[in-house]
């Protein structure tokens, strides 16, 4: 054990004798790969009333045929990067280096309907510590600050229906009452000017990718007494990527308020089995057929808003209110069979 302590010792020693200039702490949250508005599956902690497509897949309430007008749902996310280890170092914290561990439960309710509020899908998105990295430049690149990196090990994502949708799916005898949404991905992302910790103005782009780590196990399974098997497939593609952007304005030095604008585009997988009326005529037409094609790759959330900084009051959180847009696969549980989803709806964020 001594010898152990020696060489950490001797390293670290090194290190300052090179100039690294250390400046690390246990515990200690990173600024740098901070999730944007626009990710739909972040550890921000938000929670959202939204007027979003309706169907009998997931109306527990009044009977609809097929899909329906839309109604007001209720979209909760409970975000948190349990921060690990954070570092900056050499030459005036130009590096930055961090591990965070990451757990998210989203949850969609039909908070409306009169008889009970169903859950309609809960997920849960856990996994390994998480690797960030910047590399700030001395000099800006035009309006490019740093570059960003962040690695995921190994994530897991399992999602769930809530009990009464499973047994008013059961009970309308569909040819498929559930369906086993359970797997585990790798994922990466870099960010070409990232905020890190900056309330000022600021342009950032993101891209990412995420893959399964076990492709013949798939994004899902079904059990025989779960529905009908024969009508089940498994998509071919075992993963997604996506692009993220976001601008905030400047922070208001007298009211702490700044605007921002996030979206992304991803190329969600949709999964293969059918929706209780994917058989209609009217899904059977040429027109339909590309309608459908583009809202399968369109995949677009946009949320805009203002934020409310002030570090004397919120202890280094921020508060949030955006307007937000999804229009494309529907992104939640089994349900991301259904090619065409969209909603509008009020958010309000919490975030580090």
């Amino acid at each position: 054990m001594n010898v152990k302590v020696c060489k950490v010792f001797l390293i670290i020693l090194l290190l300052n004798v090179l100039n690294v200039n250390l400046n690390c702490k246990m515990f200690e949250y990173s600024d740098w790969f901070r999730p944007f508005w626009a990710d739909m599956h972040s550890t921000i902690t938000s929670t959202e009333l939204a007027w979003a497509f309706n169907t009998e897949e997931y109306n527990y309430g009044e009977k609809i045929e097929g899909y329906g007008l839309n109604k007001i749902f209720s979209f909760s996310n409970i975000g948190l990067d349990l921060p690990l280890f954070s570092c900056n170092f050499y030459n005036g914290n130009k590096f930055g280096f961090g591990l965070t561990l990451p757990f998210i439960v989203d949850c969609w309710v039909d908070y409306f309907e009169a008889s009970t509020s169903p859950v309609i899908n809960t997920s849960y998105r856990m996994g390994a510590p998480e690797i960030v990295f910047i590399h700030r430049f001395n000099e800006a690149l035009w309006i490019i600050r740093n570059y960003a990196i962040k690695l995921t090990p190994f994530k897991h994502e399992s999602t769930h229906l809530g009990d009464e949708l499973t047994l008013y799916r059961k009970d309308s005898e569909m040819a498929i009452t559930r369906v086993n949404v359970s797997y585990n991905y790798y994922e990466c992302g870099l960010t070409i000017n990232d905020p890190d910790g900056s309330t000022d103005e600021n342009h950032s782009l993101r891209l990412s990718f995420m893959s399964l780590i076990n492709p013949q196990k798939g994004w899902y399974t079904i059990m025989p007494f779960e529905g009908d098997t024969s009508l089940v497939k498994y998509p071919t593609t075992n993963y997604e990527f996506y692009v993220q952007y976001q601008y905030q304005t400047a922070t208001d030095k007298k009211w702490h308020i700044q605007g921002i604008f996030s979206a992304e585009w991803r190329n969600r997988v949709r999964y293969d089995y059918p929706f209780s009326y994917s058989d209609a005529s009217v899904f059977q037409t040429d027109a339909w057929k590309i309608v459908e094609d583009i809202f399968s790759y369109v995949n677009l959330n946009v949320a805009a808003g203002i934020r409310y900084n002030n570090p004397s009051i919120m202890r280094d959180y921020k508060v949030g209110l955006a307007a937000k847009l999804y229009n494309g696969i529907n992104p939640y549980g089994q349900f991301r069979c259904i090619p065409f989803f969209s909603k509008i709806g009020i958010a309000l964020l919490f975030e580090r």
